[in-house]
């Protein structure tokens, strides 16, 4: 059985072709026997010579309007009603003559080939409209993308400044939801809800609007651009950065413009805060408190304020020319703890404070104290911050000074003192047997004073010996008497003592397999290095603890360390236990320590003149290792092992 065949419908696209072919037919065949109608019934012919001019007006024209079918056609059909209908013989397809066959022929080509060429220049320049539309069509959505990509505000407004256009970032600076009400941008209810004002809080008038200035041909670009504070609509304060520029038609009049809003609100801000820094600062600079200068690593001055002028001696064209240099006042002395400086300001950003001696032009010395920080990472330029303190210098010499001479003043009674304690009790003794008893009794008594006495004279002559030591210190008349020494004999006799003097407590000793650590040191210091350490360790140790002192040899130098089982130190506490007349209270103590403070200061003052370094280790509740390193000397010359 045959399947039945179906007919697919004729689509909407295909009605419209065959309907257009209809109508090219009709015209093309209507045209040129219209125009043989108005021959005949005018009489035109012979009285035109050239008649076929009107059949090519027609094929032009068609060729133009509706194409190349509708062109040949008439062409065709101009033919046939020339030669039926004009030419001689009529109402017949033969002509007399072979040159009016030939006239007919070329009148025909001629006509199909200027509807040829007509209806492709035709088409040519339909084509070419589309594409142009079509590159139209395709830069307005590039453009159309661009403005939605950007984060600044986009309006673009016709002549009479109604907005066309709007990209997000303008609704969202604006506070705008994606419903509002187009009313909204209307010129008038715009500028009244915008209230656009200058940076001061003053209303523009409306000729200042940067919006009426683009139509009025102004372009706001660079330095032109504007610099407004508006309200968004939600109330709220924004500060815009406006620029624009205006549309013009191809005669050159505006047709309208386009408005670019940027928000600058939080720059200004910073701008401010900026600025408001740099006028403190340079108030503080120029209030000479304390000298100020910019200088790059090489050491050149960029800027200098006088105070640093007057500290140097230096003019500021010979800071600022490269005729003076950093380095030039600089003393050799102090170049390693500059080229450590340089390098924390390189590594970190930031020169933490420290103290030196500086030369005058005159070629005096004066010590300052100096702070800086990097403010330009590329060009490595400094700010140092410069304070004379020599005033302070001279205060603390003076203050040193009147501590030796008190000091001195007050050894010379205690000692006489004390002598005269000893002689009463060295006479009590020889004499206490020849007495009487009542007599005797009384004695017993005044010699249990005077030995209470004695006790506090030797604490008062300890107090006023540390006080003569950092005096020294201070002072830099601190000197050692060198000598090669076994520091195994210098901590075995310094134990041995403190074991004498606290017989109730326990010292353990740890000694190396050495018996000869060689080393040039000063004895008598070394020996109240360790004292210092045993005195505060049998102080804050509980009494039923021992006491470990350990001596070690590691490689080029010896380590002593003493270990309590005392309460232990906070970080806080280890790191400003060394400082001069810091004290942390012992268990159990009431009221104010006999001890100044100053025993690990001078103890750390001893130990680094010998070149070497002390420590701490410990922690709240696991007592504490205070310990100390020197270096021991290699050299294989005679060193004494007994002292006695």
């Amino acid at each position: 059985m045959r399947a039945i065949e179906r007919v697919l419908p004729i689509t909407r696209n295909q009605r419209v072709r065959v309907l257009q072919y209809l109508l090219d037919s009709v015209l093309a065949c209507g045209g040129p026997l219209l125009v043989t109608g108005v021959i005949l019934v005018f009489h035109l012919h012979p009285l035109i010579p050239n008649i076929t001019i009107l059949y090519l007006l027609v094929v032009l024209g068609l060729a133009i309007m509706r194409g190349r079918y509708a062109a040949i056609l008439s062409a065709v059909v101009a033919f046939f009603s020339l030669d039926y209908l004009i030419v001689p013989p009529l109402y017949n397809l033969f002509v007399y003559r072979i040159e009016e066959e030939i006239e007919l022929f070329t009148f025909l080509i001629v006509a199909m080939l200027t509807g040829q060429l007509a209806a492709a220049m035709s088409e040519r320049e339909k084509q070419a409209k589309r594409q142009a539309e079509q590159e139209a069509q395709a830069q307005a959505g590039e453009l159309s993308a661009i403005f939605e990509a950007m984060t600044e505000g986009v309006s673009v407004c016709d002549a009479r400044g109604e907005i066309r256009y709007t990209n997000t970032a303008y609704r969202s600076l604006l506070a705008l939801e994606e419903d509002f009400d187009p009313s909204l941008l209307q010129l008038d209810t715009r500028l009244e809800w915008l209230a656009i004002r200058d940076l001061e809080g003053r209303l523009l008038s409306k000729e200042q609007y940067p919006l009426l200035r683009v139509l009025r041909g102004e372009r706001l670009s660079g330095a032109h651009s504007m610099d407004v504070m508006c309200c968004n609509y939600k109330g709220e304060n924004i500060i815009f950065s406006v620029s624009g520029a205006p549309i013009r038609d191809a005669t050159g009049q505006v047709i309208g413009g386009v408005v670019v809003f940027r928000d600058v609100t939080r720059q200004r801000h910073i701008a401010e805060q900026l600025q408001y820094s740099e006028q403190k600062l340079r108030s503080l600079v120029e209030s000479n408190i304390f000298g100020v200068v910019v200088v790059d690593i090489d050491g050149r001055f960029y800027e200098a304020n006088d105070r640093f002028v007057q500290m140097v001696g230096y003019s500021k064209e010979e800071l600022l020319s490269g005729a003076v240099t950093w380095q030039q006042l600089n003393l050799p002395e102090y170049q390693e703890v500059t080229a450590q400086a340089v390098g924390a300001v390189l590594s970190t950003g930031a020169m933490h404070p420290y103290e030196k001696e500086h030369l005058h032009k005159d070629g005096s010395r004066a010590p300052i104290l100096i702070a800086g920080a990097m403010i330009d990472q590329e060009r490595e330029l400094v700010l140092m911050v410069i304070l004379d303190i020599s005033e302070r210098k001279e205060i603390e010499r003076r203050k040193q000074e009147f501590l030796s001479m008190v000091s001195h003043e007050l050894r010379t009674p205690l000692t006489s003192i004390m002598g005269l304690i000893e002689l009463a009790l060295m006479q009590i003794e020889l004499h206490s047997r020849s007495l009487p008893p009542e007599a005797e009794g009384l004695l017993k008594q005044i010699e249990k004073t005077l030995k209470r006495a004695d006790g506090q004279v030797e604490v008062e002559t300890r107090l006023v010996e540390e006080l003569l030591e950092v005096s020294r210190l201070e002072l830099h008349k601190f000197e050692l008497v060198l000598q090669r020494e076994n520091l195994v004999t210098i901590v075995q006799e310094t134990v041995a003592n403190q074991q004498q003097a606290a017989r109730a407590r326990q010292i353990e000793l740890v000694l190396p397999p050495e018996e000869l650590v060689p080393m040039l040191a000063d004895a008598c210091r070394i020996g109240q290095v360790l004292t210092n350490y045993l005195t505060n360790a049998l102080k804050y140790a509980p009494v039923d603890q021992p006491v470990s002192v350990c001596l070690k040899v590691e490689a080029s130098s010896a380590r002593v360390s003493v270990c309590d089982q005392g309460p232990g130190l906070t970080e806080e506490q280890q790191q400003r236990v060394w400082e001069r007349f810091y004290q942390v209270a012992a268990p159990g103590q009431r009221g104010p320590d006999r001890d100044l403070g100053l025993g690990l200061a001078i103890a750390r003052a001893i130990v680094e003149q010998h070149q070497g370094q002390v420590g701490v280790q410990s922690a709240p509740g696991h007592g504490s290792t205070f310990w100390f390193t020197l270096p021991i000397e290699v050299s294989p010359k005679e060193c004494p092992t007994d002292r006695n």
